[in-house]
């Protein structure tokens, strides 16, 4: 879909909650002489600006012996310029993660190239005034918010020196995310009610990206980890493994995949193929099944600079150490033999053991903001099978009982280590969409006000004390949790004896998460807990509020409903539901920010008065742990899935003080 020129009529430039006006883009497209940015300007160090030149010194050394172009060469045009948070680093050094059950998450620790980003600094929420561009130099959006006009970084190129260019953009969508064997379901989130959008080349460092109606949500679920894979495929690399332009049945014979798909996919898999080109800040040397020990090395045509041109990672390589289990990473870690920590292991219960152990193994807290919102939420299952048990479960006085006998202190102080406050299923507060009511009601603890509601709600009792069900059978039901979250286990034998004790009989299965997908996929549970989302990005995961995605466990029939009503598995939502789902379509195909607000606060209204589920502790500010030499790095971050933890922080500024 090659066009030459570009329909210009009638667009504008996104401004504040969709942040990329030309002003805000002059943080990330100045040249290396300009470095405007949303940090003020670090301090420089003159040690480091004496020594080093514009680039690492081994790459200097290959460049003196003709092995590799000069920097001038490697470097796009206009290069991204990235302000260190403190000051100018130093090249050298080594960063040793933690690659936990022996997994490396590419993405959050050395990707996260997008084509726009989250600026860094975050600390309120996740909205399009936090956006940033990235890959591309700048965003150009229709009136409608209909066309998204990106130019890209002419000069850009892939680790192996090969042109970054409209034409690998274009082969993701056409020979990727539009080939239904390599994505057999449309792309939700670029999907507007269900219809499909459209990716055009204008030139070579031009593509539009074109939706049937408004997509008011692209620019910010395009900064999440969502839109990494649409600058993640090298064209001229994956198009030898691919049927559209070889004869694969060739490749597949000779290779050990089952299909051509297998086989592309272990080809384009940055974890599973150190040869495949990248336009991370370091790349990866071997696949991390095949060594203890995976090291990426700095990619020579990274493609951004620090405000006085230097070519950019500081830091030569990253190392990640694989640990199999839990235990032998704590002590690991304890004795400082990771740089930087900032999930996994980093929780409530295992604080105390890093805190006696700072200044032996020489590292330092650093704050993160979750971008969960609550320790647990409990979601009794709103379409069970069971036609009685599904009559208790949707009478709110029944839910509302059982959330005034939870006493949420008592599980605050021994489950959580007396971080948080007891809160429900809501956005954070340090979120924009803070909803008092949503977040507080029926937190009391108050027996005498539970058994109230539950009276109401299932009057008789047998000889035991048990409540009875509408068909006079004893109430009985097991609240399923992944063996994944022991701390989930614990808060939910505390739950057990809470509600006990008002008449409700309830029993604790803990289970392989495999097993507990597949259970709730089948909405073959009773309930269930899981950790509270959308406590940030609330209008992206709104699932704990709405019926939005398989995350909605608390009736995942509504959700087939609102993905496909023709779905086999879909139930009509009652009204009140019904409506959230308009508002939040409405939501999507508006790029007002204000119109989104209004209507986000409206579903947020909606989902107060009908209480789906329940939450237990609001997800208190928490900890990670970086190495006392490491510079550079953040003393507050906000961490999730939607925010690819630290990577907004800009590692790739990160550096060691010298000794």
């Amino acid at each position: 879909m090659d066009e030459s020129t570009s329909r210009r009529a009638g667009r504008r430039t996104y401004t504040r909650r969709a942040a990329l006006t030309m002003t805000s883009l002059g943080l990330v497209v100045a040249s290396a002489c300009d470095a405007l940015s949303t940090q003020p300007r670090g301090k420089p160090s003159p040690s480091a600006r004496q020594r080093d030149g514009k680039e690492p010194p081994q790459l200097a050394e290959q460049v003196a012996a003709g092995e590799l172009p000069p920097l001038s060469e490697r470097l796009p045009d206009n290069p991204m310029v990235v302000e260190p948070l403190k000051e100018i680093g130093r090249y050298g050094g080594q960063l040793i993660l933690l690659g936990l059950h022996e997994v490396v998450d590419v993405n959050t620790t050395i990707g996260y190239e997008n084509l726009v980003r989250w600026k860094p600094g975050i600390e309120t929420d996740l909205t399009a005034d936090q956006v940033i561009p990235n890959v591309a130099e700048s965003v150009e959006v229709g009136a409608d918010g209909a066309e998204y006009t990106f130019r890209l970084r002419k000069g850009m190129k892939w680790s192996d020196g090969e042109p970054f260019t409209a034409d690998d953009i274009l082969f993701w969508y056409t020979s990727v995310a539009s080939n239904r064997e390599l994505t057999p379901v449309p792309i939700d989130w670029l999907a507007v009610d269900g219809k499909p959008f459209e990716v055009a080349k204008l030139d070579d460092h031009t593509v539009v990206f074109r939706f049937p109606q408004p997509n008011g949500l692209f620019l910010t679920n395009l900064a999440t980890q969502r839109g990494t894979p649409i600058t993640d495929f090298p064209a001229h690399y994956l198009k030898d493994f691919h049927p559209d332009y070889v004869d694969v049945e060739k490749l597949v014979a000779e290779s050990d995949s089952d299909s051509w798909v297998d086989l592309f996919w272990s080809k384009a898999n940055r974890q599973e193929n150190p040869e495949r080109p990248v336009i991370d800040a370091w790349q990866l040397t071997t696949a991390v099944a095949d060594s203890r020990r995976p090291v990426a090395v700095r990619n020579p045509y990274y493609w951004k600079v620090d405000p006085d041109g230097r070519q950019l990672p500081y830091i030569d390589r990253v190392v990640f150490e694989l640990v199999q289990d839990e235990e032998t990473a704590v002590l690991r870690a304890t004795n400082g033999e990771f740089h930087l920590v900032d999930r996994d292991i980093t929780t409530l219960r295992n604080k105390p053991v890093f805190g006696r152990s700072r200044e032996e193994g020489g590292y330092e807290f650093f704050e993160t903001i979750p971008q969960q919102m609550n320790q647990m939420i409990i979601m009794l299952n709103l379409t069970h099978k069971d036609r009685a048990l599904r009559e208790v479960f949707q009478n709110k006085d029944f839910r509302i009982g059982l959330s005034h006998a939870i006493n949420r202190d008592e599980i605050i102080t021994a489950v959580f280590q007396r971080q948080g406050e007891p809160w429900q299923a809501a956005p954070r507060p340090e979120s924009p969409f803070y909803h008092e009511r949503l977040a507080k009601q029926y937190t009391e603890y108050d027996p005498a006000k539970a058994t109230e509601y539950l009276d109401r709600a299932l009057p008789r009792k047998d000889a035991r004390g048990r409540r009875l069900r509408p068909d006079g059978r004893a109430l009985s039901f097991q609240v399923e949790v992944t063996t994944n979250f022991p701390d989930l286990i614990d808060a939910l034998e505390l739950v057990r004896q809470h509600w006990r004790a008002v008449g409700v009989d309830m029993s604790v299965r803990s289970e392989q998460q495999n097993l507990f997908f597949e259970r709730m996929e089948a909405n073959a549970h009773d309930a269930c807990v899981w950790i509270g989302g959308g406590g940030l990005g609330a209008t992206m995961d709104p699932f704990y509020y709405m019926p939005y995605n398989f995350n909605t466990r608390y009736a995942m029939p509504w959700y087939f409903w609102y993905f496909d009503p023709k779905d086999e598995r879909a139930e009509t939502p009652p009204p009140a539901a019904r409506r959230q789902i308009t508002l939040y379509r409405q939501l999507l195909a508006t790029s007002d920010p204000a119109r989104q607000d209004q209507l986000m606060r409206a579903i947020l209204d909606i989902a107060a008065e009908e209480f789906y589920c329940m939450g237990v502790a609001l997800r208190g500010r928490e900890y990670g742990l970086v190495h006392a030499k490491l510079r550079n790095v953040p003393k507050v971050s906000i961490t999730g899935w939607l925010h690819a933890n630290l990577m907004p922080a800009n590692p790739q500024q990160f550096f060691f003080a010298e000794d």
